[in-house]
Order: structure tokens, then sequence, then C-alpha cells
């Protein structure tokens, strides 16, 4: 795969990470709205898409070197959020889980534009 085939892999692969957050932050924004108490199962399902990003921009870091940052984001999500998940569910977890998704989409776009930066 040539450069440029990477740099659209990462970008992707930083867009599906990003796309993902948003979603738990949607599931987590309803149940503190009190609409569905189950969304937190969703984060369970994210979780297996947190770890396919983390290993693909691992194995991709290995012939085009990303941002150790922009590495460790998906699995930061993955122990974050899913200890939010798991834990007993209070207002005060569920904001935190709101908070963490939040920092991690802003750490993403702003690790991925660094990186994609440095490539042109």
């Amino acid at each position: 795969m040539n450069w440029s085939g990477k740099s659209v892999l990462f970008a992707a692969l930083n867009l599906f990470f990003i796309g993902w957050l948003a979603v738990i932050l949607t599931l987590l924004l309803r149940v503190l709205n009190g609409e569905d108490p189950l969304a937190l199962f969703g984060v369970l399902v994210a979780d297996i898409a947190f770890l396919g990003v983390g290993i693909g921009l691992a194995l991709l870091n290995k012939s085009y070197p990303i941002a150790a940052a922009n590495r460790l984001l998906p699995f930061i999500a993955f122990i974050g959020l899913t200890a939010v998940a798991v834990m007993n569910v209070s207002d005060a977890t569920l904001w935190f889980g709101v908070g963490l998704s939040v920092a991690l989409i802003i750490a993403s776009i702003i690790t991925a534009v660094a990186v994609l930066g440095r490539r042109s």
C-alpha cells in the first residue's frame, strides 16, 4: 500500500473511532434523560470497535508513523467507557462518561490533524 493509501486508512480509522464515540455520547445522554436505561449495553458493543481501531492503528504504525497519543485513545476509551457502563450507574458516572467521550473526540481530532499535517 502506498503512502496516500495509508493516510486514507489512518483517516478512516480515526473517523470510525470518532463516530463510535458520538454513538456512545448519544447513548449516555439518553440514559441521563431517563429514556433508555439499557442503552449502556451499547458501550459493550462499541468496545469491539474500539479494540479494532486500536489494533488497526498499532498495525498501521509499523509502516506509517502515528503519534503514540492517537494509538492510545481507543484503549483509553475501551477502559474508561467500559468502567462507566459496568459501574453502579449514577449521574456522576454518566457525566464522567459524557466528559470522557467529548475529550476523546477532541483529542482524536487534534492528534489526527497533527499526524496528517506532518505528512503533507
